[in-house]
């Protein structure tokens, strides 16, 4: 296989794993569970929750982009470490790290009115946890594949 086709190839790859990291991203808080959290809610709540879930979502997009430029840094100013695993590590630990330590408003459980609110919460937290690893382990393996094959 020549070398273009293989950037070539390699770089949809990675977009296709972009592309499927910013859609489960966004997509968690679209899904059945949240549905039956919203149902639960009062109108104050639902417009906290909304808010916290943007607030979250933007956060991680900012600790994702932070990751990728860092990585893209390292693998053109310092090569010498752009090795694969490396690359997708300062991808991950920046996203990570960067994801937790940011400030965010209280988990909105707190404010819950009721128990069956609560126990809503539960579940789509632990829906949208799921989400969040899946989301970023495609992301990180497409900054992997996209440091694999620098053209």
């Amino acid at each position: 296989m020549k070398l273009g086709n293989l950037c070539s190839l390699s770089s949809l790859i990675s977009i296709a794993f972009i592309i499927g990291m910013i859609f489960m991203t966004l997509t968690v808080n679209k899904r059945a569970l949240s549905e039956q959290l919203l149902s639960q809610l009062t109108h104050t709540e639902r417009n906290e929750y909304a808010e916290r879930v943007r607030e979250r979502q933007t956060i991680y997009f900012s600790g994702y982009s932070l990751g990728v430029a860092l990585s893209f840094a390292i693998m053109y100013l310092m090569p010498q470490y752009a090795t694969v695993s490396f690359v997708a590590a300062t991808a991950f630990i920046t996203t990570y790290f960067y994801y937790i330590l940011m400030p965010k408003k209280p988990l909105i459980v707190t404010q819950l009115s009721s128990q069956k609110a609560r126990d809503a919460w539960q579940r789509v937290y632990r829906e949208m946890q799921v989400g969040y690893h899946g989301g970023l382990a495609l992301g990180i393996a497409a900054v992997a594949i996209f440091a694999s094959q620098r053209c």
